[in-house]
């Protein structure tokens, strides 16, 4: 339930507050357009659908939906699951959930036949299997005289806002898949060693209050 409701009619703004059941953090909610919406004004050309903003800013997860198809459904059941949990506010079942999904990512890139008591021995296995050079041959073979890519970037192509749309996502891609997610992997390993630290750091202070009790 939200509290301190305030109404600001010149700029169609409803703001409140309520207590996350979750965590008991403080919440503060922002909604506009919802009058101009509920009038039916929202069908005219100038006014915008409503919007919902909330503080503090929650991390949002990647949208899952979309990637059913691309990847195996016992993948995606596991990570949708894994999601679910993380939702839930009960972290403990996160932790143990991520390592099972971590698991099944990397066991359809096994070998066939094979398997791997640990989860690192998995992932080293999986290596061979994982081809992820593939996006980069493709685009090179699409490349070559007389391919499609060829043609669009050298050969007089009527350019238009739906192909240069798509061209700026083949750069977007590729400033992603060969700067972004290795950097981004390599900086959540370093965040992922600190928080061990810091962990470790708390057991030992909270064992050494055990002993002295």
């Amino acid at each position: 339930s939200t509290r301190r409701r305030y109404y600001d009619g010149p700029r169609d703004t409803l703001s409140c507050s309520a207590d996350c059941p979750s965590c008991d953090q403080h919440v503060h909610f922002w909604m506009t357009n919802m009058v101009a919406h509920a009038k039916g004004e929202h069908e005219s050309k100038s006014a915008e659908s409503p919007s919902l903003y909330m503080m503090p800013f929650v991390e949002e997860r990647m949208d899952l939906n979309p990637l059913e198809g691309n990847i195996p459904a016992p993948v995606l059941q596991h990570c949708k699951s894994t999601q679910e949990v993380y939702y839930s506010g009960n972290f403990t079942a996160t932790g143990i959930m991520v390592q099972s999904t971590i698991e099944t990512l990397f066991s359809h890139f096994l070998p066939t036949g094979n398997s791997e008591p640990t989860l690192s021995l998995m992932i080293e296995n999986s290596l061979s299997e994982l081809e992820l050079e593939r996006p980069l041959k493709t685009m090179a073979a699409a490349l070559r005289p007389g391919e499609h890519l060829h043609q669009l970037l050298n050969e007089e192509t009527i350019m238009n806002r739906q192909t240069a749309d798509a061209l700026m996502g083949l750069v977007e891609g590729l400033i992603r898949f060969l700067y972004l997610a290795p950097t981004e992997l390599t900086a959540l390993d370093h965040h992922l060693q600190e928080l061990n630290r810091q962990s470790r750091i708390d057991r030992e202070k909270e064992g050494h209050k055990n002993r002295a009790a």
